[in-house]
């Protein structure tokens, strides 16, 4: 899978849980198991450093916005 398509997936995830979403409902929005998405926070969380949903939120949001 190319490298954008993965990028967007995440990303698409991180703005869902800003707008409230949870991650059971992301994940049956998207017809994918809950550990999956989980998987894919933990890879976030190490990539990024960051120790906080809170703040990959506010990466994403900035990605979106292209403040960056």
């Amino acid at each position: 899978m190319p490298l954008r398509r993965e990028i967007l997936k995440k990303l698409r995830l991180l703005l869902a849980l800003a707008q409230g979403a949870t991650l059971q409902e992301f994940a049956d929005q998207r017809g994918v198991e809950l550990s999956t998405l989980r998987s894919q926070l933990k890879n976030l969380f190490a990539k990024t450093g960051k120790t906080r949903q809170s703040e990959l939120i506010r990466l994403a949001l900035m990605a979106e916005t292209g403040l960056r």
